[in-house]
């Protein structure tokens, strides 16, 4: 197993963080390994192993434990697999919400009338 480089704080960003890689993740946790991850989401395992590697580097922790077959979270991958779930439910939370407000501004219908059509 290689050894990553240690990573501190200072290093962190969460403006590196998407929403892609927190999808990816859950993917290859459910599935089980990245080609199968890469497989239901049309992708190449590549570009999945290259997503949990920098969502490894950018949290400072290593999330998969690769050697173990099928793969499986560390202590720190699982850990942050329920903050995944919360972040991306409490997204689809909110784009619910702003559906709902959008469609709310077209609830109300108002119609004027004419008294006296001859007129």
């Amino acid at each position: 197993m290689k050894k990553r480089r240690k990573i501190s704080a200072r290093d962190y960003d969460a403006t590196d963080l998407s929403l892609r890689s927190l999808r990816i993740f859950l993917c290859v946790e459910e599935s089980g390994s990245m080609v199968a991850a890469a497989r239901h989401l049309g992708s190449s395992k590549s570009m999945v192993s290259q997503q949990i590697a920098n969502l490894e580097k950018n949290l400072g922790a290593t999330l998969i434990d690769r050697d173990a077959r099928p793969m499986r979270l560390t202590p720190a991958g699982l850990a942050f697999r329920d903050h995944a779930r919360k972040i991306l439910n409490g997204v689809s939370q909110a784009r619910a919400e702003l559906v709902s407000l959008n469609l709310a501004a077209f609830s109300e219908l108002r119609l004027g009338m004419i008294d006296d059509l001859d007129a």
